[in-house]
């Protein structure tokens, strides 16, 4: 399968001192590098059998999605001085693509986008693990992002509760003076990923028309293939969309560090997850992101599946933070 949403380890044991390096192409386009392909036809629950064979860690310890409990149910309260800053910028030259296994929007390099996260020590594995929130101690660093893409139905769970779709703006940290790269991303075949999650539902009106304009737009630009892939993409003529415009007014979020959701499933990837939904879709614009999955053929076979979200996996030793 060559798609552009999977972001491959360049190492192939699966080791997690290896599981942190992506391949990337002219520094913002994400690639793969292995045979082996994957669909969602168990959830994601026969990945894990094939970490050996193709390099994967869909085994780790610090796997995503989760299932993030209540404010103060579990929690830790993450100081407004370490919050990550989303002022994303403004996207230009817009390209809506089937991948099969998603449908994702790539774009130049934002406008404007000023964008920033902090970390502790000397590696992106202390993001959200740090047994102290010394603000004093925290280095931020800029990201810069490279592009989103949906699940349906929401991959990380809301005190048990789905929702209708869930959409993944990914980042990834770039060059900030003054400020030293965590060691893992210091390379020039690495890259240190910053993602950031926002909850869409359905209305539960079945008749109503009206949905969310920008995923309309998104609709409107699905591009018809014979074949998904990272070439199956629709250029959205003009549109100058702001990033923010993806994300609820209230910013608050939940943090912790995480994975991958998909192959390789990497670890060290750094979860940022808004509690608050977005907006509400028409029933019209959940069938036609369904069928765009589900009518997409790759490698010749038609996919068939309507969902492509991974199963929530244990927490074990993380901590969730909560962005008062």
């Amino acid at each position: 399968m060559k798609t552009a949403l999977v972001l491959l380890a360049l190492c192939l044991a699966g080791a997690s001192a290896c599981s942190h390096v992506y391949t990337h192409q002219r520094g913002r386009q994400l690639s793969e590098g292995s045979a082996c392909s994957y669909n969602h036809a168990q959830a994601g629950l026969d990945w894990p059998a094939q970490d050996k064979e193709c390099g994967w860690s869909c085994s780790g310890k610090s796997q995503s999605p989760i299932n993030i409990p209540a404010k103060g149910k579990g929690t830790r309260n993450l100081p407004a001085s370490l919050k990550a800053k989303l002022n994303f910028g403004t996207a230009t030259n817009v390209r809506v693509l089937n991948i099969g296994h998603a449908v994702q929007v790539e774009f130049d390099s934002p406008k404007n986008n000023k964008a920033s996260v902090v970390y502790f020590g000397d590696s992106i594995y202390t993001m959200y693990n740090s047994s102290s929130l010394n603000s004093r101690k925290a280095k931020r660093v800029n990201i810069e992002p490279l592009q989103f893409h949906f699940h349906a139905t929401s991959e990380h769970l809301l005190s048990g509760r789905s929702t209708m779709l869930e959409l993944h703006l990914v980042t990834k940290m770039v060059a900030t003076p003054g400020v030293p790269m965590p060691k893992e991303c210091r390379t020039a075949d690495s890259m240190c990923l910053a993602v950031f999650g926002a909850m869409y539902n359905i209305r539960s009106d079945p008749t109503a028309k009206r949905g969310d304009p920008v995923m309309q737009r998104i609709i409107d630009a699905l591009p018809k293939c014979e074949e998904a892939g990272k070439d199956c993409k629709r250029n959205v003529a003009g549109w100058k969309l702001p990033l923010k415009d993806l994300f609820p007014a209230n910013n608050d979020y939940f943090a912790y560090t995480g994975s991958l959701t998909t192959p390789p499933c990497s670890e060290g990837v750094m979860w940022h997850v808004f509690p608050q939904i977005r907006a509400e879709l028409s029933e019209a614009q959940a069938i036609a992101l369904q069928t765009a999955l589900s009518t997409a053929v790759m490698n010749g076979e038609q996919e068939k599946n309507r969902l492509n979200n991974r199963v929530t996996l244990p927490w074990n030793d993380r901590t969730v933070f909560y962005s008062a």
